[in-house]
């Protein structure tokens, strides 16, 4: 289109913003400016559009995909859509590893959530378990030990003096025979021995269970109470006997001292308890 130049007063507003149009007629201006362009179809690219172009409509489209704002509009949306198909390759190759990933954490949480039912029954096995190694457990198995060995030595002993036959040793399966001075010795010595050093042991464990219990009374009523000594070897009345301290005890119209006395000749235990009022 041609025509002749515009004003320069109307061409001074328009290329403030649009400086391409400074060369253009009065002509092409009005062109522009005839409001019979089509509606944008961005929206529709595919529609094809039902009336023909016009001319003003072709020159209004072929200005407005000249201008550098339109081209660099364009450029970024090209850019745009090259990046976003570039993550959704990305997105793609992290398709196949991510759903085993997926796969592999739900069998994991499955699996702890079974451990974790099963807790309560394995700890419920585990206290069961660890009952026989508990102290009163363990006294209880050193006192019926320590009377079986008892038992033992005083058949030894009445089937050494009335000449009873008796096992020739104490693996439970040996022949029965008449026990000889020495082997009566040896063996009465031996189980006597054992005998004693279990007693003792069933003693030490008895305190310290005495000992827990104390500590813990003493910490439910919030009374004073001293650590337990230990054993102390005494000579009364001629018999050597230990003597074991187990606590002294602060109250609020006395004091009393326990004290575990174990005879070291004939086994016997005892207690003895002091008191001293206020």
């Amino acid at each position: 289109m041609s025509g002749s130049p515009a004003p320069s007063a109307l061409q001074t507003r328009l290329t403030t913003a649009f400086p391409q149009t400074a060369s253009l007629s009065r002509q092409d201006l009005e062109a522009l400016a005839y409001d019979d362009h089509p509606a944008s179809t961005s929206s529709h690219p595919q529609t094809p559009p039902s009336d023909p172009i016009t001319p003003n409509q072709a020159y209004f489209e072929a200005f407005f995909h000249s201008l550098p704002q339109t081209q660099s509009l364009y450029r970024t949306h090209a850019d745009l859509l090259r990046t976003n198909e570039s993550k959704a390759a990305r997105n793609l190759e992290r398709q196949a590893p991510l759903e085993s990933l997926r796969t592999e954490t739900q069998q994991l949480f499955d699996r702890a959530k079974s451990l974790e039912s099963e807790w309560a029954t394995r700890e419920q096995q585990l206290n069961e378990a660890q009952k026989r190694f508990n102290p009163s457990a363990l006294h209880f198995s050193l006192t019926q030990s320590a009377s079986k060995l008892n038992d033992r030595s005083e058949m030894l002993a009445n089937a050494f003096v009335e000449g009873l036959p008796y096992p020739r040793d104490d693996s439970g399966t040996a022949e029965e025979g008449l026990v000889d001075e020495a082997s009566f010795v040896r063996r009465y010595k031996q189980q006597r021995l054992l005998y004693h050093k279990r007693r003792l042991r069933g003693v030490t464990v008895e305190s310290n269970v005495a000992s827990a219990g104390v500590r813990t009374l003493a910490a439910r009523t919030g009374r004073n109470r001293r650590k337990a000594e230990p054993f102390a070897p005494k000579h009364v009345g001629g018999t050597r006997t230990l003597h074991l301290r187990l606590g002294v005890f602060f109250g609020t119209v006395g004091t009393m001292i326990v004290t575990l006395r174990v005879g070291i000749a004939d086994g016997t235990v005892g207690f003895e308890r002091m008191f001293f009022g206020r």
